[in-house]
């Protein structure tokens, strides 16, 4: 913990930045969506803009977090301050952790304190721009899963833990992609993400053509015997591929 604190402690400047930074995104996003859910003639029993606010705060938890994930290892990035990492009096598991918890943990308290606040600035603004509209509310994040009759993001429980662990996931691909690279991280995991994926579909695609043509094959009279073998090795051959892409 006092590796936490003292990290915080020393980048106070940076930390104040990125806070503001994620205030000032979310809020400019929510006022501007309000102007235009709030400036008809309409009345309605719960406020129009929770719908677009409880998509936002998925976006801006995925976006944000990945962009945290990837300052994990930015001290490596010059000479002098990987020297002063190594110069801290500590192992190098308790080094990584440190920062680890301070832009993973850390970030998700942070990310929820900016949201309400960004939130609070819309219905504070709105509120007294149009005070005879009292549907007009802060967000209820408990909107977020749930069967209830109103709007809900994610239905079922189910639902919701997929979409916080695809998250968690993401979010240590660009912390391991900090470690590979620590100047321009994060465009270069996001970069390097979307070329590795589209490789895997091209494959996945390019095996599931080959499975369909031996299909085809295995159809036809016996006296084409040596095509269909030829299909068959084809697809033995895509599936050992596929295999073993992901290692």
């Amino acid at each position: 913990m006092n590796l936490c604190r003292k990290e915080m402690v020393e980048n106070w400047k940076s930390n104040v930045l990125r806070m503001v930074l994620m205030y000032g995104v979310m809020a400019v996003v929510m006022v501007w969506n309000g102007y235009f859910r709030y400036r008809g003639t309409y009345n309605y029993q719960e406020d129009p803009a929770w719908i677009f606010l409880l998509v936002t705060f998925i976006w801006a938890l995925w976006g944000f977090g990945c962009l945290s994930a990837s300052f994990t290892m930015e001290k490596m990035k010059t000479k002098t301050s990987r020297t002063s990492m190594l110069m801290i009096p500590a192992t190098p598991f308790e080094k990584f952790f440190s920062r680890w918890f301070v832009f993973t943990v850390v970030y998700l308290v942070v990310f929820l304190i900016c949201y309400k606040l960004a939130d609070y600035t819309r219905f504070t603004i709105y509120s007294l721009a149009y005070p005879e509209k009292d549907f007009i509310a802060p967000v209820d994040l408990s909107h977020l899963v749930g069967d209830e009759k109103y709007y809900t993001l994610c239905r079922r429980g189910l639902e919701f833990g997929a979409l916080i662990s695809g998250y968690f996931f993401v979010q240590s691909l660009f912390v391991l992609g900090s470690s590979i690279w620590p100047k321009n991280s994060f465009l270069k995991t996001f970069a390097s993400g979307t070329i590795i994926g589209m490789v895997y579909f091209a494959v996945g695609a390019l095996v599931s053509k080959v499975q369909v043509l031996f299909r085809r094959c295995a159809g036809v009279e016996r006296n084409h015997s040596v095509d269909c073998n030829c299909c068959r090795h084809l697809f033995c051959v895509g599936e050992l591929g596929t295999g073993l892409f992901p290692l």
